[in-house]
């Protein structure tokens, strides 16, 4: 049976949306090896819910420049890349948004194929290089912290949602906060994790990992 897609959301970053995007395509394009597709979609908020979705989905992005552009007139979107992460390539679709009232706390989020979520279930090995990945993008965008998981909507994770480990109809498999952004110790009881299975990456994120056991 095919899995549900693996999210991943950042943020939110003190940057406006141009300014992360342009950050985030140097780091996709420049250091990571990807490849843009043509693909690209305008997002739509619902202003009840707070949550976003796409709309308008076109297969005529030309480029790196043609992006910067739709992003600007659009205030934001959803377009996608071949990403390698360590132990196989997938399909990653990126979207960026921020509230209205905040301009400047952008949330990257990120969609990536649903074979990563197979992978990281059934191959232990693999959840290493995928935890890596996502402190690596956190550490290159300046997010305080991410999670990622199951069933995340399109919205900004705040610290009270960061804190609930992303709401009621989430499913977590990777959490990760800088230390001096929040006191992440509500959640850690939550779950029952003992200060000794908090990992520490060198790049100054606190991770903890909930993959599933088969």
């Amino acid at each position: 049976m095919k899995r549900p897609e693996m999210v991943a959301i950042f943020g939110p970053v003190d940057l406006g949306i141009e300014a992360l995007a342009h950050r985030w395509l140097d780091i996709l394009l420049q250091q990571e090896g990807c490849t843009l597709t043509a693909y690209f979609a305008r997002l739509e908020r619902d202003e009840d819910a707070g949550e976003y979705d796409f709309a308008d989905e076109t297969l005529d992005l030309s480029g790196r420049e043609d992006l910067e552009r739709r992003i600007s007139r659009h205030g934001g979107g959803l377009w996608s890349c071949r990403v390698p992460l360590g132990f196989a390539n997938a399909d990653v679709y990126s979207a960026m948004f921020s509230p209205p009232e905040q301009p400047r706390q952008t949330t990257l989020h990120l969609q990536i194929e649903s074979s990563i979520t197979r992978f990281t279930e059934e191959q232990p090995e693999t959840r290493e290089p995928f935890t890596a990945f996502l402190v690596r993008v956190a550490h290159q965008i300046g997010a305080p912290w991410f999670i990622a998981g199951l069933h995340l909507p399109m919205r900004p994770v705040t610290r009270e949602t960061f804190l609930q480990g992303g709401g009621p109809h989430t499913q977590p498999y990777v959490v990760g906060w800088k230390p001096d952004s929040l006191d992440a110790r509500p959640l850690l009881q939550q779950w029952g994790v003992r200060p000794e299975e908090v990992q520490h990456s060198v790049l100054g994120y606190s991770v903890v990992t909930r993959f599933p056991s088969r």
